[in-house]
C-alpha cells in the first residue's frame, strides 16, 4: 500500500503555513502502522491518538498539546484523506 505522493507533499507544504494535526480515534500503534504503510511516517508534526471524536476531541487535543487550547485558532476539520485532497485543491 502506498499513499498519494502529491497529498503527502501538500500536507508538508501546508504545515509551512499553518498547524496541521492528525486526529484519529484509533490507537497509536494502529495509526503509526497505517501511516508507515502509506509512506506518511513523520509527515504530521502533531498526532492526536484515541481522540474519542466527536465528544472527546477537545479534551484529547488538550492532552496532546495543552497550548492548542490556550487561545482560539481557526480550525478546519477534515475527516478523510479524500476530503483533505479536495480541500487542498481549493488552496
Amino acid at each position: 500500500m502506498h499513499g498519494n505522493s502529491r497529498l503527502r507533499q501538500a500536507i508538508i507544504d501546508l504545515q509551512k503555513r499553518c498547524r496541521v494535526i492528525l486526529v484519529s480515534n484509533s490507537y497509536q500503534e494502529t495509526v503509526d502502522e497505517f501511516l508507515r504503510q502509506l509512506g506518511f511516517s513523520g509527515v504530521f508534526q502533531t498526532v492526536c491518538y484515541s481522540a474519542r471524536k466527536p465528544s472527546g476531541m477537545i479534551e484529547s487535543l488538550g492532552n496532546t498539546d495543552p497550548a492548542l487550547l490556550q487561545k482560539p485558532q481557526n480550525l478546519i476539520s477534515i475527516s478523510t484523506l479524500d476530503e483533505l485532497a479536495c480541500y487542498l485543491d481549493t488552496l
